[in-house]
């Protein structure tokens, strides 16, 4: 049986042919690396993410990188990277990411917020509290009223700041913070039955669960005009560490 043998047409229609198919082949490959580039980056956030913790801030910015070179548009990334560098004391590298944040999502009340409070940490109120009202007006959350009410106490404006942490608690109605940063602003309005209504509820949110031994020992400290007599400040200031 005589074997076949291609002429040199056939030979070059066969080698053009098989350059279709291996540049199809490598064509599908590319694409489906590109397809996958979001998932890719969200599973380097994810990591990231879990890095957030003491110690390990450099190592989520790290993730966080990668994350924004396989995929530049996820805006929690830049963000969770402000946060990072933020903590890390990279003030001005963290507003530039939460500026990127915006940029991916003009919506995002978080960042806003974010930049406000590294505005308010410079001395920056007037452009702090800029901020803090984009921040209401995209996402009215209890964090973004939270921190412009920071800024009206710090303005020396307590009735706009009792309103916001009235809105704040509203919202958030078992975080201690909230009541505890109300029960200032109502003590410097001299609501003092007011403000020690607030610690309580502070005290008891922050400590649900405990013991009472547990809780008496983290009650703030009373008012001059509420003051405990001496031998019980002694027994509760003796259960406390050393300063």
């Amino acid at each position: 049986m005589q074997r076949w043998r291609p002429t040199p047409r056939q030979r070059r229609l066969l080698i053009s042919a098989g350059s279709v198919l291996l540049a199809i082949a490598v064509a599908g490959g590319v694409w489906s690396y590109i397809a996958s580039a979001p998932q890719r980056a969200q599973n380097q956030f994810d990591q990231g993410f879990r890095r957030m913790t003491p110690g390990n801030y450099r190592e989520a910015v790290h993730s966080f990188n990668r994350s924004i070179e396989i995929w530049p548009h996820l805006p929690q990334a830049y963000f969770q990277r402000g946060i990072a560098h933020h903590v890390l004391g990279e003030a001005d590298t963290a507003f530039d990411d939460f500026t990127r944040a915006i940029a991916g999502n003009p919506r995002f009340g978080d960042a806003y917020a974010e930049r406000g409070t590294i505005l308010r940490e410079r001395g920056d109120l007037d452009r702090a509290l800029q901020e803090f009202n984009l921040a209401v007006e995209v996402d009215p959350s209890a964090n973004s009223l939270y921190q412009r009410g920071q800024t009206y106490a710090l303005q020396g404006q307590p009735q706009r700041a009792l309103e916001d942490f009235d809105r704040a608690i509203a919202e958030l109605p078992d975080a201690p913070y909230l009541y505890s940063a109300r029960a200032e602003v109502k003590r410097s309005l001299g609501d003092l039955t007011g403000s020690k209504s607030d610690l309580d509820r502070a005290v008891q949110n922050q400590y649900r669960g405990l013991s009472p031994a547990w809780v008496d020992l983290a009650l703030p400290p009373n008012t001059p005009e509420e003051a405990e007599p001496e031998s019980q400040v002694q027994v509760k200031r003796r259960a406390t560490p050393k300063e």
